[in-house]
């Protein structure tokens, strides 16, 4: 941490402009959640750049509404546009704690430019030590159980070795049954998206089913429903958006509220208090994962990165990443594609920082707003 620490130290000593880059890329299918549904991923990207020309880039992945957290696109790219960056340029502290998905984007980005500016990987710094990941897919917006068991297939062909189910009120669990029928042996989680607290039945009907987990069953800041259910049921209770700080989670995790942490660097501020909520989850005895945003591949390339360095920690119990491939959300991504390997694991990115940057013509194809900051 210490040394990730060292490297936004330095990213931030070197940066002479920055370009703020509002882009829009269409989604293959909609994401369907119990906060809403997002059909355009709109995020915004932070290029950090040395008085030599080379960027560092880093991404704000906050929903295109205040849904599933406060943050949203338009609201980011105004606040990095009109305190973040300019106190970023002018050496002075940047990082607000209510702007974690923005924050989080700055710091990225200072990280990634001080990695090129020295030939080193991400990847590597943070310790990992493999080239691929498991991967668990999410599963959105299958409606009949058809529909999920083709989409089950799909995933289980291309190499998952877990898939996770978004559910909400009123869900049927017998697609469940459906899904156990044709793949006995395959791990099923759920994700609620703090949705289900008040479904004594649902709950009930998961727990009998014994799926791999139940994500975030009641909302952020509900530590005691959460903890209620766990008590009540035999399976493991994952936190989700919960996880907002290293200190929120330690309360949540010394609360009972969950044994298992899905920790996503954008939402909790960045890799640096990415890493402090792995610390904490291993001081409980918490499985890991990492999740994603939804994010392109400037952001999935860095998260990539954190789960391969997860992934690599034998004192953390780690589980599959839901990170996927950028083809699993885009066409067309901003960067060459994150990718799976013959196995269907996840690649994690090797290059020099992130791995991956954005390409000039495609930012221009997507681009919505663009605003140039800096030039000292």
């Amino acid at each position: 941490m210490a040394a990730l620490r060292s490297l936004v130290a330095d990213g931030v000593a070197a940066v002479a402009s920055v370009d703020i880059v509002w882009i829009q890329l269409p989604l293959r299918r909609p994401h369907v959640a119990a906060h809403g549904t997002e059909t355009t991923r709109e995020v915004v990207l932070v290029g950090a750049a040395d008085s030599d020309g080379l960027y560092g880039w880093g991404e704000c992945s906050a929903l295109s509404l205040p849904t599933y957290t406060a943050e949203y696109t338009a609201g980011a790219f105004d606040v990095l546009t009109g305190s973040m960056v300019p106190a970023l340029i002018a050496q002075q502290r940047w990082a607000q704690s209510d702007h974690p998905m923005a924050s989080a984007a700055v710091e990225a980005a200072v990280i990634d430019l001080a990695l090129r500016r020295s030939g080193r990987s991400l990847a590597a710094t943070l310790g990992a030590t493999t080239t691929s990941v498991a991967r668990c897919v999410v599963i959105t917006g299958a409606d009949t159980v058809p529909e999920m068991l083709d989409v089950v297939a799909r995933a289980v062909n291309g190499g998952a070795d877990m898939v996770k189910l978004k559910v909400s009120a009123p869900w049927d669990p017998a697609v469940l049954d459906a899904v156990a029928a044709t793949w006995p042996d395959l791990a099923v989680a759920v994700d609620a998206n703090g949705s289900i607290a008040n479904e004594p039945r649902l709950l009930s009907a998961l727990d009998a089913h014994h799926v791999a987990y139940i994500e975030q069953p009641a909302p952020a800041g509900d530590d005691r429903g959460l903890a209620a259910i766990a008590a009540r049921l035999s399976v493991p209770i994952a936190l989700d958006e919960s996880v907002t700080t290293a200190s929120a989670l330690n309360d949540s995790l010394a609360g009972g509220a969950g044994t298992m942490v899905n920790i996503k660097p954008s939402r909790v501020g960045g890799l640096v208090s990415a890493l402090e909520c792995v610390d904490v989850a291993r001081s409980h005895g918490a499985a890991v994962f990492v999740g994603g945003m939804l994010e392109t591949g400037v952001g999935r390339a860095a998260a990539v990165a954190l789960a391969a360095a997860v992934a690599c920690d034998d004192s953390v119990t780690s589980l599959s990443t839901d990170l996927g491939p950028s083809d699993q959300y885009f066409d067309t991504d901003i960067t060459d594609p994150v990718m799976v390997d013959n196995r269907g694991r996840l690649e994690v990115p090797d290059g020099v920082g992130i791995g991956l940057a954005p390409h000039r013509q495609r930012l221009e194809e997507c681009g919505v707003r663009r605003v140039s900051l800096g030039g000292r």
